[in-house]
């Protein structure tokens, strides 16, 4: 008669429940917002949420199946960064995570009309159009055919007593794009100027992050699979102009001097009419022209 021995493994389960992250929640002064945040359970159990250490112009209701809704309405006088978190209960456990809001004013300045498409040729004659072209022109009219990158300039606002600038947006429209020009198009902030006047020197284009004479922002703020229409920056490039925004100012920059945001091809040679199109400051809608929307907070 033989006897087996047998091993028994004991595993132990994960029965927390695990409220997951988001980024940084952002609310501008006297709009309303929302923000839902989920929660999973292991055992896929039933949870309870609830929100702890929520300031005064923020609540919530708990919506079942693991999510929660935080709504928020602040005031001139909410502006500030707060904490604050999110508990989720099984029936036999639960756990927290924590999160950031801040609260902001907002000022949006449109690009001023000085834009233009400086190009490769070291002349810039794009100004008082409608469209800004990134990319390759083709030959006309005899003319060999160059490259073009979009520069924009900002012109700085008044900063409020006690205020920071801590996150920034561009938003553009695309027009046309070019789906079939193998290149991505990139942002970059150059040194502030006290004239809003687009230089031939401001043009460039080439791999990402590789100009010494400019700040990268953004790699691929427009790709050749981009979509028509409204185009932003993301949220770590929100976070980047405003850095390159406040070093500008660090730098010696003023309210009403003008920071210039490029955009531009990441090869050092674009095929011929391989370009995208956005709308300028010259367009007839306010709308669709180019804009940085600037986050302040105390």
């Amino acid at each position: 008669m033989s006897v087996a021995n047998v091993k028994v493994i004991e595993h132990t389960v994960n029965k927390v429940p695990v409220v997951l992250p988001i980024g940084i929640i952002r609310s501008v002064v006297e709009v309303q917002g929302w923000t839902t945040i989920t929660a999973v359970d292991p055992l896929n159990g039933e949870l309870t949420m609830e929100a702890i250490g929520l300031p005064s112009f923020a609540s919530y209701e708990d919506k079942g199946n693991g999510t929660i809704t935080i709504s928020y309405m602040s005031e001139a006088e909410d502006v500030g960064n707060y904490k604050f978190k999110v508990k989720a209960t099984s029936s036999s456990s639960s756990s927290e995570s924590e999160y950031d809001l801040y609260v902001t004013r907002n000022s949006t300045v449109i690009a001023n009309i000085a834009d233009n498409s400086a190009n490769s040729t070291a002349t810039v004659d794009w100004v008082s159009r409608p469209q800004l072209l990134v990319g390759g022109m083709g030959s006309l009219n005899g003319n060999p055919g160059y490259d073009m990158a979009a520069v924009m300039p900002i012109q700085l606002p008044e900063f409020e007593v006690g205020e920071t600038l801590n996150y920034a947006r561009l938003d553009v429209n695309l027009e046309i794009v070019t789906d079939w020009a193998w290149q991505d198009y990139d942002l970059y902030g150059l040194p502030f100027r006290a004239s809003k006047d687009v230089l031939a020197t401001d043009f460039w284009q080439g791999d990402y992050g590789t100009d010494a004479n400019a700040t990268a922002i953004q790699q691929q703020l427009l790709t050749r699979l981009s979509q028509v229409g409204a185009v932003h920056t993301n949220e770590d490039a929100g976070v980047l102009l405003a850095e390159y925004i406040n070093q500008q100012i660090e730098n010696g920059a003023q309210p009403g001097d003008f920071i210039f945001l490029r955009i531009n091809v990441n090869v050092a040679n674009a095929p011929d009419w391989g370009m995208h199109k956005m709308s300028s400051a010259d367009a007839t809608d306010d709308e669709v022209k180019p804009q940085v929307e600037l986050f302040f907070s105390k």
